[in-house]
């Protein structure tokens, strides 16, 4: 199933990523996310204060600071970064293509373990993605990438609704995909910080290139629109995938990697891991900028992607990659530095044909599982990779070879030419299908003696596409959870418990592992704990309820498996859970199961306060846009200034504000929540906040009469 099916169109190219960053709090905590307001406790020290706060905040935030020591190190970091990060500017967008490099079509495959095609009419086409349409207009808004939680790494949902294949010109040329009308979101999946073990000393202070990233979206059937015409066998054999039994669509799979900011012309005689000069630049552009009254510059990252399109069939998740995973249960160690660990990340495995009685290959993806050696691109060598199915006998385990993974299986050239995928023909070795049907995949790098997995197969898994919910008080959420044992519907009645967790170090510095939470003082109430998933039947949903204005990480863990004592095992309920890689601990908040859950202000009473301040100010227009702007618009205005500058949308101006209301509160609706025309794009605006604006909308429509909103605004 999945895009480790045939057909496969592959792809590579650029994904730039334009978040707003000054809402991060890596280093200064000046975003105080659980109320949606500034942090005036922190902004205090820097003689900031509600009073100054429109002048003042936004000289602080794009100014270069000493970036303060590290609790846990101690000692000054000699580190001088601006507040707001390396994009106060970002507008919270994302592409697939970057200012001079498109992602385009390099192939595609019709047989399993086949000759990569490129000589057919799509190679070359390029491959794009584009929002919902501004209301009452044909204009398509951009993708949006928002954090569930903004001070974390580990939930980024990427908005969009449709993907264009064509070419620049006419980029429908091929076929247009649109997504489901409830479900227009990837979602960060299986995140590796070890993406770029940066052997040539090339990596930057602050974490570029870095990390690797897994997306996945699917696209139904009947939301494709093909040309009728096409020359291209490739789309042929896609369109007749399609006709299939059980295949719902298409489905969307890309790798991205190797991403790093500072990407303009301004930046590019500076060295890459020279951070105070890049952050120094980066200041003195947007000061000039401002100065001479030009649109200060966004600061995007730039990343590789390459990725694949193939078939999405019934009961796959839309949003997570499926079948059997394989997480790195031992590091390999470098051979230009010894001192320095490869951990490979997860590993997709499935039997092919798909639904086949008697399947010929074992197909993998590699796309985020070998890390690069430097900027280049160039993959690291892990030696050859044997592919085993483990079984239990008698009181030990017997290991059957699937296969081998050589090198040239998986270096740059092969793995840009296939995104990563890799067919391994099965040997004609009685009792080896039952094997890895029923068995524990893994696979060992250098097979030697003693052999030790270097990356093994968790044999259940619980995912979910409800990977990020938000609620206002008082709101039940739900999650509906997918079990898979071995990549398919469980045979057994299987439990799974789910943990609530938060962020480590506590808000408002960002978060880097997780805490279990106290019962009592959670951000959510769970309703079930544990919930039981029949046999034959693999899903389940969870409930919970708004407890606390927070963020918190729900975690699902599988009751204990039978696992070879050579592969680390899942801890369970693990009280803490570490940031990867961790040695000796297989479970991270990179490979954990896990979706998460926002919950916006209790401030319900805000409409109420707003009317009385109004009615107490003598019915005043401008007592009542202040109050507007100090307790709804200001966090706004001020952390996410790309409303101004791109959006021509002044938040800090009643006039804009006013001529702009009707909008404002259409685009606020929480029924567009999903959709890339919602505002705030950070998606954090409560429920009290919103029925302010419909009770500002209800003054301005009504010609400011000398009463108080109604209840109805409410």
């Amino acid at each position: 199933m999945s895009t480790l099916s045939v057909p496969r169109l592959y792809f590579k190219g650029a994904a730039t990523w334009n978040p707003g960053t000054a809402n991060n709090n890596d280093y200064w905590p000046i975003y105080d996310f659980s109320q949606t307001d500034l942090n005036w406790t922190h902004l205090q020290n820097y003689k900031i204060d509600k009073a100054n706060a429109k002048s003042k905040f936004p000289e602080y935030a794009r100014s270069l600071h000493l970036v303060p020591p590290d609790p846990d190190v101690g000692g000054e970091r000699e580190l001088r970064v601006c507040p707001a990060e390396w994009n106060y500017y970002g507008g919270m967008e994302w592409w697939l293509h970057s200012t001079d490099q498109q992602t385009v079509i390099t192939g595609g495959q019709t047989s399993l373990g086949g000759e990569v095609v490129t000589d057919d009419p799509v190679v070359g086409a390029v491959l794009d993605v584009v929002g919902d349409p501004f209301p009452g207009s044909t204009f398509n808004t951009p993708p949006r990438m928002v954090d569930n939680d903004p001070a974390s790494y580990w939930c980024t949902n990427f908005l969009l609704r449709r993907f264009n294949l064509g070419t620049r010109a006419a980029p429908e040329r091929f076929l247009t995909g649109t997504l489901e009308e409830d479900a227009p979101c990837m979602t960060s999946r299986w995140l590796t910080m070890n993406r770029n073990l940066d052997l040539d000393k090339e990596k930057p202070v602050v974490g570029d290139g870095v990390g690797g990233v897994v997306l996945q979206t699917c696209l139904p059937t009947e939301n494709l629109e093909w040309d009728p015409d096409t020359p291209s066998a490739l789309l042929r054999a896609l369109q007749d995938g399609l006709k299939q039994p059980h295949v719902r669509g298409l489905m969307v799979r890309l790798s991205a990697y190797l991403s790093g900011a500072f990407t303009a012309d301004v930046f590019k005689d500076i060295p890459i891991t020279d951070t105070n000069k890049r952050y120094a630049a980066l200041a003195a552009l947007w000061e000039k900028e401002l100065a001479e009254n030009r649109v200060p510059s966004a600061n995007p990252s730039v990343a590789t992607v390459v990725g694949t399109l193939g078939l999405w069939y019934e009961d796959e998740l839309r949003s997570s990659p499926g079948g059997r995973v394989l997480f790195c249960s031992k590091p390999c160690p470098t051979r230009k530095d010894p001192e320095k660990k490869a951990w490979l990340g997860p590993i997709f495995a499935e039997l092919q044909p798909s639904g086949s009685s008697k399947p010929t290959h074992l197909s993998l993806d590699l796309g985020n599982a070998i890390p690069e050696v430097s900027s280049t691109r160039e993959k690291y060598n892990a030696g050859r990779l044997e592919v085993r199915a483990l079984t239990r006998f008698g009181l030990g385990w017997f290991a059957n070879t699937v296969g081998s993974i050589s090198t040239s299986d998986y270096d740059k050239a092969a793995y840009e030419s296939r995104a990563g995928i890799v067919d391994l023909p099965l040997p004609d070795v009685p009792n080896l299908l039952d094997s890895i049907r029923s068995g524990l995949l893994d696979v060992v790098a250098n097979p030697s003696t003693p052999v030790r997995s270097a990356l093994a197969e968790r044999p259940v898994i619980a995912e979910t596409d409800d990977r990020s919910v938000y609620l206002d008080r008082g709101d039940t959420g739900r999650m509906s959870l997918q079990v898979r044992e071995h990549g398919l519907a469980p045979t057994r009645d299987i439990t799974v418990q789910v943990r609530q967790y938060l962020a480590s170090p506590a808000p408002p510095l960002g978060g880097q592992q997780w805490q279990l939470a106290d019962e009592d003082d959670g951000i959510v109430q769970l309703k079930e704990q544990a919930v039981t998933v029949k046999a034959g039947v693999g899903k389940v949903d969870i409930t919970f309820t708004a407890n606390l204005p927070g963020n918190a990480v729900l975690a699902f863990f599988i009751e204990s498996e039978d696992i070879p004592p050579f592969v680390y095992p899942v801890p369970d309920l693990a009280p803490l859970v570490p940031p990867p890689p961790e040695p000796g601990i297989r479970l991270t908040t990179a490979s954990a199961s896990f979706g998460c859950v926002r919950v916006l202000p209790f401030d319900d009473d805000l409409p109420q306060q707003f009317g009385a301040a109004y009615a107490d100010s003598n019915f005043s227009k401008d007592a009542a846009w202040e109050w507007l702007y100090e307790n709804v618009l200001r966090v706004y205005d001020l952390l996410y200034p790309a409303m101004k500058y791109y959006a021509q949308l002044d938040l800090g101006d009643s006039t804009a504000v006013e001529k702009n209301i009707d909008q404002i509160v259409q685009l606020c609706n929480p029924k567009l929540r999903s959709s890339t025309v919602y505002m705030p794009v950070t998606r954090e605006l409560s429920r009290g906040k919103r029925n302010v604006l419909k009770a500002y909308q209800w003054l301005v429509n009504n010609n400011w009469p000398k009463t108080q909103p109604p209840e109805t605004c409410s």
